[in-house]
């Protein structure tokens, strides 16, 4: 579902397999770039590589930094483990660069922020070590990147059914430690549990030490 130029095709009919929707969300780009790059990780197919870094050439030249997409950041981060090409690192400063701001003042539990905050975070480490530090000045303030990954890190937790949050709810013992996104009426699903413990495990990988 991606041709020789990058572009990509999002929703196909089934059966008969015809074009539903060209363009859905942009989410399903990074996404895909992210799986094929995890599936290199794995198998070092070259194809599944191959695949990604023309995606991401798409990426580049049509600007998708302006979509401030975590994953985006995300797949950055793996592209960059396997090729830390300057261009990939400053896509991903681009990424987040001008939007930190913004998310360091969220009034939003949403996990993937963290997510996004991290990817970028072990970008820069990175980028030191390959001697891009400049790079990463022109872009944002390491510090205020860090301040704001702890301050996600803490206003994440009032998205936590604590005992005493719990109680006000019908049925308390099925909820119970599970996080919710407040602003979605208190929903609780599976992916934001999964995305709100993949964000802290990408934290306390970091400063936990």
């Amino acid at each position: 579902m991606i041709d020789e130029n990058g572009e990509t095709t999002h929703v196909l009919n089934y059966p008969d397999l015809t074009v539903k929707d060209s363009f859905r969300v942009i989410y399903y780009e990074g996404q895909a770039a992210l799986a094929l790059l995890k599936l290199y990780q794995l198998d070092q197919n070259e194809e599944w590589l191959n695949a990604a870094k023309l995606l991401y050439e798409k990426f580049i030249q049509k600007s998708y930094w302006k979509h401030h997409d975590y994953w985006l950041s995300y797949s950055a981060e793996v592209l960059i483990q396997i090729e830390p090409a300057e261009k990939y690192n400053q896509f991903a400063f681009q990424n987040l660069g001008e939007h930190l701001n913004n998310v360091q003042n969220r009034q939003s539990t949403d996990p993937l922020l963290l997510g996004m905050l991290m990817a970028t975070y072990n970008i820069v480490e990175s980028a030191k070590q390959h001697d891009q530090s400049e790079l990463i000045k022109q872009y944002f303030d390491v510090d205020l990147l860090v301040d704001t990954i702890h301050r996600r890190a803490d206003y994440m937790r009032t998205g936590y059914f604590y005992p005493e949050v719990a109680m006000y709810f019908q049925n308390p013992e099925r909820i119970l430690e599970a996080f919710y996104i407040k602003h979605e009426g208190y929903r609780v699903e599976i992916d934001d549990i999964e995305h709100y413990l993949t964000s802290y495990v990408e934290y306390l990988k970091v400063f936990n030490q």
